[in-house]
């Protein structure tokens, strides 16, 4: 009789507890006083010690299949005390090494020192979304020396230099020396200290042969690919070797929605391509001579890419995927995923607290145990490529959603398709891609006609997520932190349970059917948990903005004036113009492109009018996306300078050919009209700029009232910026006379930082609040709320209705689309 099918092979899951325990002690001891730690130890090696005495004694004077049993149990308790004790004594070690020493003394002494570093990996910008006092960067670097008041000292510290754009030129691999201070990172952190550099890098050794050749096909594929689309000068590098420096920011915000932002980072899937595509070509060569190959190529990607530590975490995870689709025994694949996550904490405790390091595993675990058996059960109803396309992404996302959660909450709708989408074409625009880097410094014209063929994947790759990120329903709302990562695995692992179940009575006889009863109790048990967990503390804020968005209405309603538009913590308001693809702007929200999204679903092509209230980058941080998406053709920036910020937006809108007025109630522009909108600035004032202290850029931020329309169906709205109480109570001893309001912005976000008697004179039907669901500032306060409640408004936040549209309605009363009051 054969023996079990492959997939029919029992998974061995006997190092799982031991990997799970490697990684929490490595969570928890990189985080502790090493004292702390060893003391925990000792603790641990008694029980451990106490443990196997107590079980190898109960089963000593019974029969051989209890000694048998007592064997593997005494074993598996060892297995586990080791390596909770190996990995609490590294980590213990790797805090005391990185902490001790002229690094810690350097920490804790409030001057500048001067070190040596090797520069790790490239410069990455620190903010694309704050102007003036320069870009800022950072570095990745160890360092060599630290030199304190003249006492030198050796030191192999991992450090995250905080640097100007001087910096953006330094090679990985240099050898650098420059000045700064050393300033404490959190406890936990994967780098010991930040150093603020305070003077230019000196380059003393430039980067070696290997650092060199690397670093010139990289240039190199970013100049060849400097002719083509947009999306193939930002996807292309992302592929291939992870460089999403010129990713267009809508593109990014867009790739993001639809669950497709792993395509331009080195991951274990792309490891697995990579190898996989090797052994393929050398099929015909001996198994010896082709892991040789498949070695060779790894080691030169990773030289490509750079040895950093998520890129060794990646091909480690790429071949345990690879081994368990080439060898079809994912039986094994349990086992060497378990034994890699050991591996690769004990050699960096500090991976533990990577939520790139989760995610990785999670992903490789989902292939490995889910892919197979989800495309087996699909294959029955669909051809097996169609039941792969889909199975494999379906798989992967099941198993990173509670992480990805954590991150950012929310849970991408059609993630699974997109994917399913795109799967065809990302292996072979990465293997086009590689090829063309190998080949650019040599043969130019060669490596061109394969980037141009590669072109083809990326703008499908974009079509897909454009359609994605502008289908209704896109991002549907979830609870962030752990509240919200426990209840979305809970519910998987209902529906998984679930699924289990259906087919085992599907395939089995009934005494086999009779056994899945307590696996359909149990998925119902998970399931019910989960939608507890869900509805009971959250009905509003998740359950009502999931069937909102899953059966929205259409979108831009008909008719609509005024979108609040769902920037997370930020703000951007559009008003119609009313010319089709007309509109007037408000501040254009964050970096991560989310204001020119909205513009795009909108249907908005040129904006007549861009009023930056203020050059906060939660406030104009979105700046070129929407330069990126419309065109301008005249903004208002306020007379506040903040430190050059102001001014360099104003750059921006100038090298775009927008006319720049001033949003100050002396300016020549303090009234105006354009298409059906009339405004009015009513702040700041010539006076006004005495106003001083902290927040003197958001007392000064522009205050204007709208008038969208005429007649009885005209529309009037005040909008404020990030104003404070002081602010505001000037502005409401200056407010002219206007008329009743329709709507107002509630200032800040709805901080607490508000003027009642501001809210009390200017009452409106509708307050609308511009706010990031689980926001680290406490907006919108509830008090703040309640004033303009008491002043007679109905309240609409961001944060539970996303965006916010106000369409008049029969008798001049408002309707708000997507978000009943």
């Amino acid at each position: 009789m054969s023996g079990p099918s492959p997939a029919a092979r029992p998974v061995d899951a006997r190092l799982v507890p031991a990997a799970l325990a490697v990684w929490v002690t490595c969570g928890v001891a990189v985080g502790l006083e090493p004292r702390t730690t060893a003391r925990a130890l000792v603790v641990v090696a008694g029980g451990t010690l106490v443990a196997v005495v107590a079980v190898r004694w109960f089963a000593r004077p019974h029969g051989r299949h209890r000694r048998d049993l007592g064997a593997r149990a005494w074993a598996a308790i060892l297995l586990l005390g080791t390596c909770v004790l190996a990995a609490g004594a590294l980590s213990a070690a790797g805090v005391e090494a990185r902490t001790s020493g002229i690094v810690g003394e350097a920490v804790r002494w409030d001057g500048s020192v001067e070190v040596r570093l090797r520069v790790l990996g490239r410069a990455e910008p620190l903010d694309a979304g704050s102007f003036g006092g320069g870009e800022r960067f950072t570095v990745r670097a160890v360092l060599e020396t630290v030199t304190l008041r003249g006492r030198p000292g050796p030191s192999r510290a991992p450090v995250l230099v905080l640097a100007d754009a001087g910096w953006s030129a330094v090679e990985r691999g240099a050898l650098v020396d420059t000045r700064g201070r050393l300033l404490p990172a959190e406890p936990g952190d994967d780098v010991v200290a930040l150093l603020a550099a305070d003077r230019p890098p000196e380059v003393v050794t430039p980067p070696g042969v290997v650092d060199r050749a690397a670093a010139r096909l990289r240039t190199t594929l970013l100049g060849a690919t400097s002719s083509l689309a947009p999306h193939a000068r930002g996807l292309l590098p992302g592929i291939a070797v992870g460089d999403d420096s010129r990713m267009p920011p809508t593109l990014e915000q867009d790739m993001r929605t639809a669950s497709l932002a792993h395509l331009v980072a080195v991951s274990g899937a792309h490891v697995a391509i990579v190898l996989g595509a090797v052994l393929a070509l050398t099929t015909a060569l001996p198994r010896g001579v082709r892991i040789g190959v498949g070695g060779a190529a790894l080691a030169g990607l990773v030289v490509l890419v750079g040895p950093e530590p998520s890129v060794l975490r990646a091909s480690a995870m790429g071949v345990v995927t690879l081994g368990a689709f080439l060898l079809r025994r994912p039986s094994r694949a349990l086992p060497a995923l378990a034994v890699a996550v050991i591996v690769l904490l004990l050699a960096d405790p500090w991976a533990s607290r990577s939520f790139g390091f989760a995610l990785s595993v999670c992903a490789t675990a989902g292939l490995v145990l889910l892919a197979g058996p989800w495309t087996r059960a699909l294959a029955s109803r669909m051809p097996t490529p169609l039941a792969a396309a889909l199975a494999i992404p379906a798989a992967a996302q099941a198993a990173c959603a509670p992480v990805v959660v954590l991150l950012d909450p929310g849970v991408p709708a059609y993630g699974i398709l997109a994917n399913a989408l795109v799967a065809p074409v990302v292996a072979p625009v990465t293997v086009l891609t590689l090829l063309a880097t190998l080949a650019g410094p040599w043969w130019p014209g060669l490596a061109h006609v394969g980037l141009v063929v590669a072109q083809a994947g990326t703008w499908w790759v974009e079509r897909v997520a454009t359609w994605v990120a502008l289908a209704p329903g896109a991002r549907l709302p979830w609870p962030g932190g752990v509240g919200g990562a426990v209840a979305l695995a809970a519910l998987e692992a209902g529906l998984l349970a679930l699924l289990a179940s259906r087919l085992a009575r599907a395939r089995l006889a009934a005494a086999a059917r009779a056994s899945a009863v307590p696996g359909l109790a149990a998925a119902l048990v998970l399931t019910l948990a989960a939608a507890i967990a869900l509805t009971v503390p959250a009905t509003r804020e998740v359950v009502a903005p999931w069937v909102r968005r899953v059966l929205p209405a259409s979108w831009p309603p008909a008719g609509w004036r005024l979108v609040q538009c769902d920037v997370g913590q930020g703000s951007a308001l559009v008003l119609a113009s009313g010319r089709t693809g007309h509109a007037v702007m408000v501040d254009v929200g964050p970096a991560d492109g989310s204001g020119a999204a909205c513009l795009r679903s909108l249907g908005i092509r040129v904006l007549d009018l861009l009023v930056v209230t203020h050059a906060d980058a939660d406030h104009v941080g979105g700046l070129d996306a929407v330069l990126g998406a419309v065109d301008v053709e005249s903004a208002m920036v306020g007379p506040y300078d903040d430190g050059g910020r102001d001014d360099a937006v104003r750059e921006l809108l100038t090298a775009v050919g927008a006319r720049i007025m001033l949003g100050s109630t002396d300016s020549p522009d303090v009234t105006g009209q354009v298409g059906d909108v009339m405004w009015q600035v009513l702040w700041p004032t010539p006076r006004s700029t005495q106003l001083a202290g902290a927040e003197a850029a958001n007392d000064q931020s522009v205050t204007v009232r709208f008038v969208v329309g005429s007649g009885d169906a005209a529309l009037h709205v005040l909008v404020h910026g990030d104003p404070g109480a002081e602010a505001q109570a000037a502005l409401a001893r200056a407010f002219p006379p206007g008329g009743a309001l329709d709507v107002v912005v509630v200032p800040h976000h709805g901080s607490p930082d508000q003027d009642a008697g501001m809210a009390a004179l200017t009452p409106a039907r509708l307050a609308l609040v511009s706010v990031g669901a689980d926001n680290d500032y406490g907006h919108p306060a509830e008090a703040t709320l309640d004033l303009y409640r008491d002043a007679g408004a109905v309240v609409a936040r961001t944060d539970i209705c996303g965006p916010i549209a106000v369409v008049p309605g029969a008798g001049g009363g408002l309707r708000l689309a997507g978000c009943p009051p």
